[in-house]
């Protein structure tokens, strides 16, 4: 009987001492996450830094890179509603994939920038994006195709 009324304290004892336990500070801590939300300008600033980044990467002959880094700022720059942004990415993912012989995903980045620089007004870039149509159907050997862009 006495083992009983033993055994019954230690069990009711027993869930109060684990608990105490936890409480005690070991010095070891969990890692604690903190999410940060980004305002706009700040995604911007981002996709700025990977635009010139980029930039840096082609003039390296780095073609591979600079596409990863231009991608990366478009989807930044169209999640910001960035068209300025998103046309300039368009346009050098278009010169990157000329250089690189791709000249179909060239023409398809290249018509992309043309489309958003004559709907934002920005006349250099569509001169930008019209020339280098030119130079992608120059190098297909199209030049009937060259000429007539307008």
């Amino acid at each position: 009987m006495m083992l009983k009324k033993a055994l019954q304290i230690a069990l009711i004892a027993l869930p109060l001492t684990f608990s105490e336990l936890w409480l005690l500070d070991f010095g070891v801590r969990l890692p604690r996450v903190e999410v940060v939300a980004q305002t706009v300008d700040e995604r911007k600033l981002e996709a700025d830094r990977l635009f010139e980044e980029g930039k840096k990467q082609f003039s390296n002959s780095q073609f591979e890179e600079a596409l990863q880094l231009w991608q990366q700022a478009l989807v930044i720059y169209r999640e910001t509603g960035d068209r300025r942004g998103e046309a300039y990415s368009l346009f050098n993912l278009g010169d990157a994939h000329r250089s690189l012989a791709e000249y179909e995903r060239a023409t398809d980045f290249l018509e992309q920038s043309l489309a958003i620089f004559r709907e934002i007004g920005d006349r250099q870039g569509e001169a930008y994006s019209l020339n280098n149509l030119a130079n992608v159907y120059d190098n297909l050997a199209e030049y009937e195709r060259a000429i007539n862009l307008r």
